[in-house]
């Protein structure tokens, strides 16, 4: 599992006190997702919008400033990133915001080094990915051959595998035609399905259930999203922004997929607007939101407020959220910790 950085534990001093402080840590540990468990091991960063560079983050001044080497492969914001074996993965994307070559490559990242892991079958911009049971299923995305041009209808529908550095066509029962900026999520590792809404500013919800490889309608939001950030913590689904919300720019919503026939339940409106939204999870009952400023704020799940403060895991310590160096619209946060 690997040691759990310590600022997010209080250590006191002597041998009774330790082996105290270390059951309480393993009784939080046991609350804890593998994903929860592994942000707290290990760094952020942010895929700027616009270009392809990638900054270290740190939500506040005791954290410390993690460095990052520069990709010598293609990634962008437009790409779906995906935690897999270990590993980020950046699926497709654009080449540039000026040369709107859309690309097809899978590219990895470990902490440490990057790695050109293989390429998709379509070439895909803005799709959506999740990892399940040792394979990647990537959705969606368009293949526009003359760029960027919602005039034509050049959206991938298409889903595919991706195993051992090769990608299969993914074959289902009643497949949902897949647009571009819709989001994945793993429900049930257990029973393999996962959960993508679709887009072009949808309110559909789509459920594939790996093992028998058929879809079935989710229920669906309550506001059409595209461009929206979606994360999960233990059994609920939570959604924030999207560029379809121009009524509600700060709308949120969570499902709770642990009762039978969940409906999505809207939360309070977030402090500003959530265009092109970005999230992930700050603790094990906060996440971080970014939308189209330099302020990032975070949502408490237990109490349903939003602020710029985050409190630190078994702990009443809240330290305020630094601000970004610019605005963080369109931009995407990735992490060994996704």
């Amino acid at each position: 599992m690997g040691n759990v950085r310590s600022y997010f534990f209080n250590r006191v001093g002597g041998q009774d006190s330790f082996n105290q402080q270390k059951q309480l840590d393993n009784e939080l540990l046991k609350n804890l997702s593998h994903e929860e468990i592994n942000f707290l091991n290990h760094d952020w960063f942010l895929v700027v919008c616009g270009a392809t560079t990638i900054e270290a983050l740190r939500w506040t001044k005791s954290m410390p400033r993690s460095q990052i080497s520069t990709p010598n492969f293609h990634v962008c914001y437009m790409s779906a990133i995906v935690l897999h074996q270990g590993k980020v993965m950046f699926c497709g994307g654009m080449e540039t915001d000026i040369n709107r070559s859309i690309m097809s490559s899978i590219i990895s990242f470990d902490g440490k080094h990057w790695k050109k892991e293989g390429d998709m079958l379509h070439k895909r911009g803005a799709p959506c990915a999740v990892s399940v049971a040792g394979l990647l299923y990537i959705f969606g995305g368009y293949n526009y051959e003359n760029g960027y041009d919602l005039g034509c209808d050049k959206f991938v529908h298409q889903c595919e595998t991706f195993e051992d550095g090769k990608c299969t066509i993914y074959t289902t029962e009643n497949p949902p035609r897949f647009h571009h900026s819709s989001s994945a999520v793993v429900v049930e590792v257990d029973t393999r399905w996962a959960s993508t809404p679709n887009s072009l500013c949808s309110s559909t919800v789509n459920c594939l259930k790996t093992k028998t490889n058929k879809w079935s309608d989710g229920p669906p939001l309550n506001h059409g999203r595209n461009d929206f950030a979606v994360a999960k913590l233990r059994s609920k689904i939570y959604v924030f922004g999207g560029t379809n919300t121009r009524e509600h720019p700060g709308s949120a919503e969570f499902l709770d997929t642990s009762i039978d026939n969940p409906t999505w339940t809207l939360l309070p409106t977030a402090p500003l607007p959530l265009y092109c939204a970005s999230s992930c999870i700050a603790s094990n009952e906060e996440f971080i939101v970014l939308g189209g400023g330099k302020q990032p704020y975070s949502f408490n799940t237990i109490s349903l407020t939003w602020s710029k403060t985050i409190k630190k895991p078994n702990s009443e310590k809240v330290e305020q959220v630094e601000s970004l160096c610019k605005c963080s619209g369109g931009s995407k946060i990735f992490g060994l910790g996704m």
